[in-house]
Formats: structure tokens, sequence, C-alpha cells
């Protein structure tokens, strides 16, 4: 029922096409089921630009491995939770590894790469908050706040003041993940 991306998640010293496919073992020399998967997480955007695809091997554990950003192993991981035809999508922190720019681009990829589909986004970082539907905030074990992000900064409680904490961190207009300068506002209506 689950297709997990985690915060730490494995690193494998296969081949781009593997490291996707394990997503869905019984589908892993599926390329069709392979490729579609890397195009909802955006891993063919790099896969198919390398010399040999989604048969490079990754990792320097062999010989003729190569070594891809911490951003792009999140991008296969991503894709690898596309593999299964899975109901609910589990996402622990999964902009942890990207640059500001890439976690931006895929905020704004959020609502396609989860159409039909239950998404759980667990996470820290409050602007990410503004693309979910209901926010839980969770506190010693249980939820101590539910709600929109409109609904939970007019009630000024857990929520809200986590979310002012960080808010001097993003610039007014711009995407979740960017970067501005302290003081600046950043989505709450005027």
């Amino acid at each position: 029922m689950f297709a997990p991306v985690f915060q730490d998640f494995s690193r494998y010293s296969i081949t781009i096409g593997e490291n996707i496919g394990v997503g869905d073992v019984e589908e892993m020399e599926n390329r069709e089921k392979v490729r579609a998967a890397a195009g909802k997480g955006k891993a063919d955007e790099f896969a198919e630009k390398l010399a040999e695809g989604y048969d490079t091997l990754l990792g320097r554990d062999f010989e003729g491995g190569t070594d891809i950003s911490g951003g792009q192993w999140q991008r296969i991981a991503i894709s690898r939770a596309f593999m299964g035809d899975r109901p609910i999508l589990l996402l622990d922190e999964p902009t942890s590894q990207l640059d500001p720019m890439a976690e931006a681009d895929l905020y704004h990829e959020f609502a396609g790469m989860v159409e039909n589909k239950t998404a759980l986004f667990i996470t820290h970082r409050l602007a990410s908050t503004m693309i979910t539907d209901r926010i839980f905030v969770i506190r010693d074990g249980k939820v101590a706040e539910e709600g929109t992000h409109e609904a939970l900064m007019a009630a000024e409680g857990i929520y809200a003041r986590m979310f002012q904490s960080q808010r001097q961190w993003y610039r007014h207009g711009g995407s979740p993940g960017s970067c501005g300068e302290e003081g600046t506002d950043y989505g709450e209506e005027e």
C-alpha cells in the first residue's frame, strides 16, 4: 500500500534503472515502467544524458561506477516510489538533499506527481506545508493541531510560532525553499 521516500534512502551500487526498479522488484526489468517512474520523479532529466543512460552503474564500489549528486540520488529515490502502483506515498523530508531551485521545482510538480494518490508529507521545513491540503502538528506523539495553513496561522498556536520562526528564510513571493533576506514576508495574505 505504501510507496516510501525516506530522508535517509538507500544508494545501491547498481545501475540507475535497477536503483529505480527496486521500488517494485517484480517489475524491475520492465524498462517501460522504470522510465515512467523516472519521468514522474524527474530522474529521467539526468539519467538520459549519461553515456549509458539507465544502464549507468552508480557509485564507486565497482570499476566504471559513476558518482552523482545527492539531489540526483534523491530524484532516484522519489522515482523508486513510483515503480509500484501504490495508493499512498509516504514522503519523509523528500527534498532534504535537493538544492533550493530543485526543491522549488519539486513543490511545483508535486500535485502532478501525487495525482490519484494519497500523500503523507513529513517535514520540518514549513514552507513546504503550503502545498498540502491538511496539516497535522505532532507534539509528544499526539496530534496537537490540525487544519489548513491559513487556519493554523489564524489560530496563532504551535504551527504559527514554528512558521514565524522560519519565515525569515523565505522572501515574499518566492517559491518554497528559496532563500531571501531576513525580515521579509512569505506566504501570508496581507
